[in-house]
């Protein structure tokens, strides 16, 4: 071999600016691919931080002034701040919510309703003889705060037994480890009436709470003068506000998506979203940006987590992408009565036939996305399903424990949880 030849066999390959660019794109397309398919797996994994680096199912709550060494005297205008409850309590009609450490719940009974302040044998009564309490939710109340450096004021909204939207304050409780504050010393106020008429289900958000009337119409309803507006055209079961944006499940079983802010008034109209004259046709053929419908399906109930919508019923569970809507079908054969999702799984209730008894039961089982569809589910408790009824019931997410509770409030079966 001669040496020209030696060394045209020993030249290396050099890359063109194209082949840089093949590579890159190809790396591109490929982690794509690879985020995609964990998301997937352990949607868990892209939840959403808190403050504290904690992952929370929850938005994170902004500071309150009741937090600073000098406290100042309340305004003329409230300002609340932070969201009510956790998503997937938010849409069951929790009894029970959780903020900064702090557990406030509903105990109902035969016997009748209170509110309590704490958990198990330390658990404090705030408020007492209601016929029932449902739909829990708290947020800071700074307009309470009476110059009590390190102190917070907390406002408990719920839905007592006549169906009326109603609040009270307690407090004042250490707003932090370094407060001199004893919680001990902590009071609440009288039952008051946040709005009048009737409602199924609440969830405050800042200044204002989004409710379900006595119609199952959407509503916006203001915590400083309890003016109320109107949202919906269409009647609703369940809802969740999640990120600027209200999910609700309608009454005939599908899922929309609808705008915080009152649509413009109608000519001729205060408000007025009542369907038009149109006729069936015409109306199908409208879009309508303040109330979209997202998905289809026989639904009768529905939780948020995550960026993922998620709706359970006949239709089996299925869970749309909050940003595009895009459908996505865990299973067919599990058709829960309630569902809620946080970052622990995917919990659901569901009707079944006891294999030992032969009666009916209603059976708590939890899992993640990947386990809906193997079909490999974690059962948590069970109990008698009284009548067989297929329905009306709620699913609250604590801590350390899970609560399955009917359509009074009252609690039919509980597990511990981890943290």
């Amino acid at each position: 071999m001669s040496k020209s030849e030696k060394k045209t066999s020993k030249k290396k390959y050099k890359f063109t600016v194209m082949d840089y660019i093949t590579i890159g794109f190809t790396a591109v397309i490929v982690i794509i691919m690879i985020i995609f398919l964990i998301r997937a797996l352990k949607p868990e994994w892209f939840a959403k931080k808190s403050d504290n680096g904690s992952t929370v199912s929850t938005v994170t709550q902004p500071a309150s002034t009741a937090n600073s060494d000098a406290t100042p005297a309340p305004t003329e205008t409230p300002v609340y701040s932070g969201i009510g409850n956790s998503y997937g309590n938010m849409s069951n009609d929790s009894v029970a919510a959780e903020i900064d450490g702090y557990v406030f719940r509903a105990s109902n009974t035969a016997e009748g309703a209170s509110l309590l302040f704490g958990s198990g044998e330390t658990a404090k009564t705030i408020l007492e003889g209601e016929n029932a309490i449902t739909g829990v939710n708290v947020i800071e109340d700074p307009f309470a705060n009476t110059g009590v450096a390190g102190s917070v004021y907390y406002k408990i909204i719920f839905i007592d037994g006549a169906g009326r939207l109603s609040a009270v304050t307690y407090g004042p409780l250490p707003a932090d480890e370094d407060s001199s504050v004893d919680p001990e010393g902590a009071i609440s106020t009288e039952k008051t009436a946040v709005a009048e008429g009737t409602y199924r289900s609440a969830v405050p958000v800042g200044e204002y709470v989004y409710a379900i009337d006595g119609d199952g119409y959407i509503v916006k309803i203001a915590l400083g003068d309890g003016s109320v507006a109107k949202l919906s055209k269409k009647t609703y079961s369940a809802l969740c506000v999640y990120f600027g944006a209200i999910y609700g499940l309608s009454e005939d079983g599908g899922v929309y998506i609808l705008k915080t802010s009152p649509r413009p008034a109608e000519e001729g109209s205060d408000n007025d979203v009542s369907e038009s004259g149109d006729s069936e046709a015409e109306a199908a053929a409208e879009v309508d940006e303040y109330e979209k419908l997202i998905g289809e399906g026989n639904f009768t109930s529905m939780a948020v987590f995550d960026d993922w919508v998620y709706a359970a019923g006949g239709s089996g569970i299925v869970r749309f992408d909050a940003d595009y809507f895009g459908r996505d079908t865990l299973t067919s054969a599990v058709k829960p009565s309630a569902i809620s999702v946080d970052r622990r799984g995917i919990f659901v209730l569901v009707n079944e036939t006891s294999t030992e008894t032969g009666e009916a039961e209603l059976v708590l089982y939890v899992g993640a996305a990947k386990d809906f569809l193997s079909g490999t589910l974690t059962r948590l408790a069970s109990v008698k399903a009284e009548g067989g009824e297929s329905g009306g019931y709620g699913i609250t997410l604590l801590t350390g424990e899970v609560l399955v509770t009917d359509g009074n409030g009252r609690t039919l079966l509980s597990a511990e949880l981890s943290a």
